[in-house]
């Protein structure tokens, strides 16, 4: 009856949703100082600004008490908006009024399943909303991991990470993330920050960083060439210079013949031993003529291993970096930044504070012609999505326009862009990155200076994959970097990385991925670019003359690491010990309690709210006769709440309590270890699951499960032999249950003994004959057993797979299309990729077969045999570790017909399971979609796979809807150019383009069709086009 109550309450209360907590900073000392009046009309403007923001994204205002708010909001997205606007609405309102009547707010978002009533919300996710507003300072918005993991890829937001928190109640610390609204990091930035102990400790270890400074500045024909060294951070008072008699036009023609050599590289970009020597001889040329005697004794000399260019504009195009000193090309002997003196104006801009998670942004392919460009975006991306606690990385390649950048450009850190890069030399300002739709061109970019900050950092790899002509550089190639990088670092960006001629796609793309692995393990920016270059050397050879494209204006003893460690206990004491003159900010763990009774603000405890609620609803639905009984019985209800919505840390309380109370019940520990497995704690997890085994009361199946637990680490523990026994001792416990029989059946099919996987999976479907995703998997095991046992069956396989084999030796043919009639649509799910720790045994397959039994049957999909895979990929020597590759998964895409490949990832994340999957076409190897699905560890794999199910339905049927058109119209029947091949079924329906007919499939043959009018215009011509209508349309 227990378990009864509890499904109805979960189905018809539970939901998952988003809560916000607003409140007002110092709003009971502005009562007492200025009295209940003066405090009203705050709290009415109050209200007038953040109540009607509040609804403007869809939210519901739950309840206001005293100075504060609680709202709902069925998304993540719009609620973290919904802040960021009340803050500037806040902001704005603070302009125009005195300082003494200024309305200052910090806000909290949470997000979990919580108990939905119509006017009230109740759970645990409403309590650790309202102690993360507690956590915040004035003017802040701060939000949990949840949340953030929700709206990290928004192009909108920007986050950084707060830190790890303790609050009362909570075993393990919450982390927390702070959104940055408007110029919150400018602001903060304006006062010297002070770093944490540890990283002063470290800093004191550490040699101090020594620079030479080589200036460079333009006289008429004269150059002014000055040579100091000191250490980072340090600036000498005074300078000596000496000048350089030199002729203008000598160094433009030092410079062509640099060109012409530079030209003499064949079509991959390669130069011969001979050209490499000229290099070198025209790069001491220019040493000896540019660089006095005294200057060029401090370069041998010096042990500084930064190289500080400080350059007039009017001598930028001059190949500094390939000067030669007698040993080395400076570039490759020091790590080299530019700083530019410009007689142009320089707007003043506040500096940006980086913190993590870096926000970076990659712009891949704008023009959709350069696949090397799209490939590198996404190399970059997969690396950056493994560091996501560093970086939170945005991919777009497709409808990126001037206007989208413009918008957005501010809201990131990081900015990389591989594509084409177009130089006016009549006319710098045009030159500019060429996009979707047009090019953000320099004056674009120049006119973004003195507004909110820009980027730190923007890399532009500029390459062209598509080249067919010569090798060519053009003359004043470095006048061409300038003029893109001078309008980004005039605009405010710190960093430019650039290339001084367009360069070929593999080593381009090796560089910056070198580069960006060097920033992030800790290098400055100087480092990274001059190993990344000695990285290109070493595997493409110097000969490959890309490692010398690559220039890095600013400066190159900046650690970007180091900027964004996280902020000591000691750092954060400091911060908050300055609030907003005049405001009184409540304690950390004061709560507010949105009761009925406004005062004393108390925390209720969760169990309580539990039971009463499951107490009241039995009584009002149901009837439900008595109380729960005395004794444990409230804190096994309470236990179970707890866990079935995901608060693991309150279940671990409450299985504490329990314990106290009585130390034999098994729930206490099956529980436990159910949590400690989440978390991958599988040693603890392993003795709470023995404990329970020992416990003497509980049930049957409580034991099963603690068996299938134990089963379940020794199959994470590579030991299926063990997992094997455990899972049998389960059914042995209670036979009733299917899940010892699944566990058994997923053991035995992964070792290859399919008629004993049989019988266990046919034991299961008879005790869960509704269960979608294990009647997939057991029709899916059948049919590989009787691939195996019906000879010519495998003689088709084994001819098709040689067909196959042999069509890689051959170009692939064109296919004649019409433009509008749909081929066939065949799709590869792959296998998931798995983070984190399930409970059950081969959920994930279990989820990819209920997927692929949906596809099937709900659209016109054809699914690549996993025979067919399986004989493939021995036939190739392929495991599908290898599979990993993308260019291997997509080349393997092409070869089975696959025009879609399904690519996800299933992530276990303490009391949350989120599946994500991508659509990425084989042809382009562009993603052309994704869908994700969350949701609790309680939720079955069946209900899960249904969710994602339609999901991907319906994103396949608007990316690749079913088409056609009329090829004969007889009496009352149209035959159509498509059929079963295509997808098309009996009793479908079309809807006949420019026109309100209707028709209905009555018959379908291999290649086509034939229909009838089901509704509207009944004279019906040949050739018009035809689109299938949804289901139940």
């Amino acid at each position: 009856e227990q378990a009864r109550l509890e499904q109805v309450l979960r189905e018809k209360f539970k939901k998952e949703v988003v809560i916000l907590f607003t409140d007002i900073c110092g709003y009971t000392r502005y009562v007492d100082t200025w009295g209940d009046l003066k405090g009203r009309s705050m709290l009415q403007r109050h209200n007038d600004i953040v109540l009607p923001l509040i609804k403007k994204h869809e939210g519901i205002v739950i309840k206001t008490i005293g100075d504060a708010v609680m709202a709902s909001f069925s998304k993540p997205l719009p609620a973290v908006k919904a802040a960021i606007d009340i803050q500037n609405g806040l902001y704005q309102h603070n302009r125009e009024v005195g300082p003494t009547d200024a309305i200052h707010v910090k806000i909290g978002i949470n997000m979990g399943e919580a108990l939905v009533e119509e006017k009230d919300i109740h759970g645990d996710v409403v309590s650790v909303a309202s102690r993360i507003q507690s956590q915040a300072m004035p003017d802040q918005i701060l939000m949990s991991q949840m949340v953030y993991e929700e709206v990290r890829g928004s192009e909108d937001i920007l986050c950084r990470w707060h830190g790890s928190v303790k609050v009362k109640g909570k075993a393990e610390p919450l982390e927390l993330y702070r959104v940055v609204w408007g110029h919150e990091d400018v602001v903060i930035s304006a006062e010297p920050r002070v770093r944490g102990e540890e990283i002063e400790s470290i800093e004191k270890a550490k040699e101090p960083v020594k620079v030479l400074h080589l200036e460079a500045g333009r006289d008429r024909n004269r150059l002014k060439i000055s040579a100091h060294e000191h250490i980072a951070g340090e600036a000498s008072v005074i300078r000596h210079y000496e000048e350089v008699p030199v002729s203008m036009a000598w160094i433009e023609t030092r410079c062509r013949e640099m060109v012409d050599t530079l030209n003499k590289a064949n079509r991959r970009g390669r130069v011969s031993g001979r050209t490499l020597t000229k290099l070198r001889e025209i790069g001491r040329t220019f040493c000896d003529e540019l660089i006095p005697v005294n200057v060029k004794e401090k370069l041998r000399a010096t042990e500084a291993e930064y190289l500080s260019l400080n350059l007039d504009d009017q001598l930028v195009h001059i190949p500094w970096e390939l000067l030669n000193d007698g040993r080395q090309f400076l570039c490759q002997r020091f790590n080299v930044g530019r700083l530019v003196r410009t007689r142009q104006p320089v707007v003043g801009v506040g500096s940006r504070l980086l913190a993590r998670p870096l926000k970076m942004l990659i712009l891949a392919d704008p023009a959709g012609d350069l696949k090397g460009a799209y490939a590198e975006g996404t190399q970059i991306r997969d690396y950056m999505d493994q560091q996501k606690d560093l970086v939170n990385v945005s991919l777009r390649s497709d409808n990126i326009t001037a206007d989208f950048i413009k918008d957005k450009i501010r809201n990131f850190d990081l900015v990389h862009f591989a594509g084409h890069a177009d130089y006016d030399s009549e006319n710098p300002e045009l030159s500019g990155w060429r996009l979707t739709d047009g090019s953000l061109k320099s004056r674009d970019v120049m006119k973004m200076a003195g507004a909110a900050p820009m980027p730190a950092l923007v890399f532009s790899n500029a390459c062209q994959s598509a080249r067919t002509e010569e090798w060519t550089i053009k003359e004043h190639f470095h006048d061409q970097i300038f003029g893109l990088a001078n309008a980004f670092l005039l605009s405010g960006v710190k960093h430019y990385v650039g290339t001084f001629w367009e360069i070929l796609d593999e080593p381009s793309s090796k560089f910056a991925m070198e580069f960006y692995k060097l920033l992030l393990s800790g290098m400055t920016a100087g480092e990274a670019i001059r190993k990344a270059r000695f990285a290109l050397m070493s595997r493409y050879g110097e000969e490959t003359i890309v490692w010398a494209s690559y220039s890095l204006y600013g400066d190159p003893t900046s650690n970007y690491m180091e900027q964004i460690l996280p902020h000591t206990a000691k750092e954060e004491a400091q911060r908050r010990e300055a609030p907003v003159a005049g405001l009184e900010v409540r304690t950390r763990e004061e709560v507010i309690d949105f009761g009925e009774k406004e005062a004393p603000k108390k925390r209720k405890t969760w169990w309580a709210v539990a039971a009463g609620v499951i107490m009241l609803a039995a009584l009002l639905l149901w009837g439900y006769p008595a109380l729960l009984r005395e004794g444990t019985e409230k804190y096994k209800t309470a236990v179970l709440a707890y866990y079935n919505e995901g608060n693991f840390d309150e279940a671990l309380n409450a299985c504490r309590t329990l314990e106290e109370k009585d130390d034999k019940i098994r729930l206490t520990y099956l529980i436990r270890g159910d949590v400690y497995l989440r978390k991958g704690k599988l040693d603890a997890a392993e003795t709470a699951y023995r404990k329970a085994l020992q416990a003497e009361k509980g049930t049957e199946l409580q034991k099963a499960k603690a068996l299938v637990g134990l089963g379940r680490i020794a199959s994470l523990r590579k030991r299926p032999d063990v997992a094997l026994k455990y899972y049998q001792q389960a059914t042995e416990a209670a036979p009733e249950s299917r899940l010892g029989y699944v566990s058994q059946a997923l053991v035995l099919e992964n070792e290859g003994n399919y008629d004993e996987a049989l019988k266990a999976f046919g034991m299961a479907e008879k005790l869960g004959p509704k269960d979608q995703a294990l009647s997939a998997i057991t029709k899916e095991t059948r049919k590989r057993v009787a691939a195996v046992r019906d000879q010519e069956k495998q003689k088709r396989i084994d001819r098709l797979v040689n067909d196959l084999l042999q069509s890689m030796k051959s170009p692939p043919r064109a296919l004649p299309w019409d433009g509008w009639t749909s081929v066939p649509l065949t799709v590869w799910l792959m296998d998931f990729k798995t983070r984190g720790y399930s409970i059950r045994e081969g959920e994930e397959r279990l989820l990819a077969s209920g997927i692929t039994d949906h596809l099937i049957e709900h659209s016109r999909a054809r699914v690549v045999e996993r025979a067919l895979l399986d004989k493939l990929l021995h036939e190739l020597k392929l495991g599908t570790s290898k599979l990993i590759d993308r260019s291997t998964a997509l080349s393997l895409g092409k070869l089975l017909a696959a025009r879609v490949i399904l690519t996800g990832q299933v992530v276990y994340s303490g009391p949350r399971t989120q599946v994500s999957i991508r659509l990425i076409e084989t042809e382009t190897g562009r993603i052309t979609g994704a869908v994700t699905e969350a949701c609790g560890s309680a939720v079955p794999v069946s209900v899960l796979s249904e969710k994602i199910s339609k999901k991907l339905l319906q994103k396949l049927q608007k990316l690749y809807p079913l088409r056609g058109k009329i090829s004969e119209v007889k009496g009352d029947e149209i035959a159509l150019n498509i059929g079963q091949k295509t997808g098309v079924r009996v009793g479908q329906k079309f809807k006949v383009e420019e026109t309100d007919s209707i028709l209905e499939v009555v018959a379908v043959q291999g290649a086509a069709s034939t229909a009838k009018v089901k509704s509207g215009e009944k004279i019906i011509q040949k050739n018009l086009r035809v689109q299938a209508l949804p289901e139940g349309a």
